[in-house]
């Protein structure tokens, strides 16, 4: 807007500006996206221009405290997360890398991450925390900030097929909490690493760690998070075919979870159910549970869990094609594709 541009260029000429603009654009130099009604400069005129700036620190801080005022809309798509990522772009541009490390975590994680799925996105914001590359720790001051960032960082690269890139971050992470004496924060990361862990095979790391969570949970009184560790521990002995130890964990984690009344974790528990019903061709209950996990999905409005939700009731209906029932194949052939 004319408004973002005069805090750069304070002072301007409104009328000599939008001049300027017509002739730029006409120029191709400013291009114009008509779907998303967005101007952006070329490419290599905004590489030019962002090189011969001068005070770019200062011209930063104008900016996020421009951003800063403008209104913030209702967010319904990632578009709607504009402002924020202005605003926490130009934060640590500013050099301001532990607010804009809790603008990511408080503004725009959630619908980033767990909304709308947009993991390569987070990805390209986090790498604006790690001036020096991520072999070095981000540039934020403050520990709790550090270990959150890199704990992201890890997720998104695990949720974006790269886990292998997901380690070494998590274990940091969880060093720094173990450091601070963060309990809390001890067992979130003891779950995401054994979350990638079994992504990448290593089951019995994987298995260590969430019995530790679990362990340390209870010790502490942490209910939701002693849930998930049984939740994640039924998934992973799923994997290894111990059927009844983990239908044990499972269905000690979905009596926790109805007790916390948590929609989105007890969304997870029926999901993990259904997965282990489809691990032990056990179709019939597989398909129950997508469909009770389908509800809470709907409820939760989480794009992801819809999406998985859709993929796990397309394995329990092509699981029932390989059944022997008359005249109902053609069916669930129809319904595994629709799904």
């Amino acid at each position: 807007s004319l408004d973002c541009i005069n805090v750069v260029n304070a002072g301007i000429d409104k009328d000599k500006l939008r001049n300027l603009l017509l002739a730029i654009i006409d120029r191709k130099f400013l291009l114009f996206d008509k779907e998303l009604s967005r101007f952006d400069l070329h490419s290599v005129v905004r590489a030019h221009s962002y090189e011969h700036l001068e005070n770019k620190q200062e011209t930063h801080a104008r900016l996020r405290d421009y951003f800063a005022t403008v209104h913030k809309p209702v967010v319904t798509s990632v578009d709607d997360l504009n402002v924020y990522i202005e605003l926490y772009f130009h934060t640590y541009k500013a050099g301001d890398y532990d607010t804009a490390s809790q603008i990511f975590r408080t503004k725009l994680a959630y619908y980033l991450y767990y909304t709308f799925g947009a993991y390569q996105l987070c990805i390209e914001l986090l790498k604006g925390l790690f001036p020096y590359g991520e072999g070095s720790p981000p540039s934020v001051e403050d520990a709790f900030e550090e270990a959150s960032t890199l704990n992201t960082l890890g997720s998104c690269y695990t949720c974006s097929g790269q886990p292998y890139r997901a380690i070494p971050l998590m274990l940091r992470s969880n060093e720094i909490d173990e450091k601070r004496g963060s309990l809390k924060n001890v067992v979130i990361g003891l779950g995401n690493l054994a979350h990638v862990q079994m992504t990448l095979g290593d089951f019995a790391n994987a298995e260590r760690n969430l019995r530790r969570q679990i362990q340390i949970s209870l010790e502490t009184g942490n209910r939701l998070r002693e849930a998930v560790g049984h939740n994640e521990l039924g998934r992973l002995l799923s994997y290894k075919g111990e059927w009844l130890e983990a239908k044990k964990e499972l269905n000690k984690a979905l009596e926790m979870m109805m007790e916390i009344n948590d929609p989105h974790f007890r969304y997870e528990v029926l999901d993990f159910q259904c997965l282990s019903g489809v691990l032990r061709e056990d179709f019939w209950e597989a398909l129950a549970k997508a469909q009770e996990a389908r509800i809470l999905a709907n409820v939760n409005k989480l794009e992801r869990d819809i999406i998985r939700n859709e993929w796990l009731h397309g394995a329990a209906y092509r699981g029932l094609c390989t059944l022997d029932v008359e005249g109902a194949r053609s069916s669930y052939v129809e319904k595994a594709e629709n799904h």
